[in-house]
């Protein structure tokens, strides 16, 4: 073997790699798969969630079912976002999370209890998606959000600011609990219900 082949060698074995030196592209690498609800999740207002994320790159999908019950047995409604996600940093008020970008380029529902498909035909036009509701017909609330749920469009919020944190198999989010809006403001905490690698 040549001294010049020896020389290379021996810088090799001294250069890290960019992974081991780079924070966010290896947050990015442990964000890649399909995550979701470890329980049924207790979200407020006598309602539940199971919520199933896939992160493949640097884009991301939502998509959840709510439920009337704490069993997850009987669905009120399911929802879907997606869109681009940007790593930006280690938290500094968070030790162990990143700042997190999710933008948002698509958002729908999809009613599945007749009691609130009527609620929702009884409200202003164009205040939760453009056409009327029926019982697991899908409908787009990109551009118009849907006021009775919280959603906004993505308008007025295009991401929303989130922390996240991996450990082991479970990823965290920031706390989504009223009055947090991630849509203007950065959750100082982490969520206490995480979702968990599927694969």
């Amino acid at each position: 073997m040549s001294s010049r082949t020896l020389v290379t060698l021996a810088l090799l074995l001294l250069v890290p790699s960019c992974t081991d030196d780079d924070p966010i592209a290896n947050q990015i690498g442990e964000l890649q798969g399909r995550w979701v609800s470890a329980d049924c999740e207790d979200v407020g207002g006598g309602f539940y969630v199971i919520r199933r994320f896939t992160i493949a790159g640097t884009s991301w999908s939502d998509d959840g079912t709510v439920y009337h019950d704490a069993a997850c047995a009987t669905a009120a409604f399911d929802f879907s976002n997606a869109g681009e996600l940007a790593v930006l940093g280690e938290s500094q008020v968070v030790p162990g999370a990143f700042e997190s970008d999710f933008g948002e380029s698509t958002k729908t529902l999809t009613m599945r209890d007749p009691a609130i498909v009527g609620f929702l035909n009884s409200q202003p036009a164009g205040t939760c998606g453009a056409a009327p509701w029926a019982v697991d017909q899908t409908q787009d609330i990109t551009t118009t959000g849907c006021q009775t749920f919280g959603q906004q469009p993505i308008t007025t919020c295009p991401r929303e600011y989130d922390l996240t944190e991996v450990s082991a198999d479970s990823l965290y989010l920031g706390d989504r609990t009223p009055p947090n809006d991630l849509c203007t403001a950065r959750p100082q905490q982490l969520t206490a219900a995480p979702v968990v690698r599927v694969m």
